[in-house]
This record gives C-alpha cells, structure tokens and sequence, in this order.
C-alpha cells in the first residue's frame, strides 16, 4: 500500500489482483458449456433418431466438432417451420 499526505489530507492507494477470480470464473464457465452442449447434442441426436454410444463420447470429447460429424454423418438438414 502506498499512499502521499501533508497536514490537511491523505491519500492512500491499494491494487487488487483479480486474476485467480477471472482465470476460475473462465474455467467454470468453459465446463458449464462443455457440459451443456454435450447435453443438448445428445438430446438432439437422439430426436434425429441417430443416438449410440460412439456419439455421446464424440459429443462428449470434440464438442462442436463432433456434432459437425454427426449433422454432415446424417445429412440433418437445418430444420425451417
């Protein structure tokens, strides 16, 4: 802490370091999406009528890419109401 005064006031400062709260709200945030897109994959996939193990654990590790396999793998087409 540092800080400058003289005989009618004072100033002091001090730096907060946010960098552990920053790098573990990130971290959190990426699994709470890895996890819910892998959810939401597989729910997908099984409405497709497409769903077997070997998904899930594509889902499941390769994330985006691996649902890319599955809709280019199936030929889903994006759906239009």
């Amino acid at each position: 802490m540092t800080g400058f005064s003289n005989k009618d006031w004072s100033v002091e400062m001090e730096i907060s370091n946010f960098d552990d709260l920053t790098y573990g709200s990130l971290f959190i945030g990426l699994v709470v999406y890895w996890v819910l897109f892998t959810i939401w994959a597989t729910i997908n996939a099984y409405h497709h009528r497409g769903l077997n193990t070997a998904w899930i654990i594509a889902f499941a590790l390769l994330n985006v890419v691996g649902y890319l396999f599955f809709r280019v793998g199936k030929g889903i087409r994006n759906e239009t109401n």
